[in-house]
């Protein structure tokens, strides 16, 4: 019998504590069972991970609260660390003129308030800024027509009695 190990994933969030309950992971509240610590130095703010599966999550605020999110995992002997959420753009100097032609996900700064595509397009003042959907972010994410698993392959040594596939 071959057991096939799965990879761990989790999601660290670094936030002003005193903002907890406007942050949802998958719609959700964050779970009670976090640990939180203090960050060093900042006032209120903490740091707490939790595990999450296989696959795509989200996690966002009901209100504008700036906070931190970091995603990181390992499997067998390898391992990974993405910021999460993370949107890299130049500030618009000239932001007045693209609210005029904004798109969705443009990583521009179409409502002058220095940050990038912060807006959902919901109908809601995501930003707390009195405008509606005016800095759009990336559109939801849809089913990338995945293809087929490979066959079962070993890791570096099939003594290990782990397996792999990949698609």
């Amino acid at each position: 019998m071959t057991t096939v190990i799965r990879p761990k994933n989790y999601v660290t969030i670094v936030i002003d504590y005193t903002k907890i309950d406007l942050i949802r992971l998958d719609n959700l509240k964050l779970p009670d069972t976090i640990k939180w610590r203090e960050v060093t130095g900042m006032k209120n703010w903490k740091v707490g991970s939790t595990s999450v599966t296989e696959g795509t999550h989200t996690l966002h605020s009901t209100l504008l609260v700036y906070f931190g999110c970091y995603l990181y995992g390992m499997f067998d002997f390898y391992g990974y660390m993405h910021p999460g959420g993370y949107i890299s753009g130049n500030i618009n100097e000239a932001c007045e003129e693209t609210m005029k032609t904004m798109a969705r996900g443009d990583l521009l700064d179409n409502d002058c308030d220095r940050r990038i595509d912060e807006e959902m397009m919901d109908g809601k003042d995501n930003d707390g800024d009195t405008l509606v959907d005016e800095d759009l972010a990336k559109p939801n994410r849809v089913d990338g027509g995945w293809g087929e698993w490979s066959q079962w392959a070993c890791s570096n040594d099939c003594n290990v009695r782990s397996q792999y596939r990949i698609r």
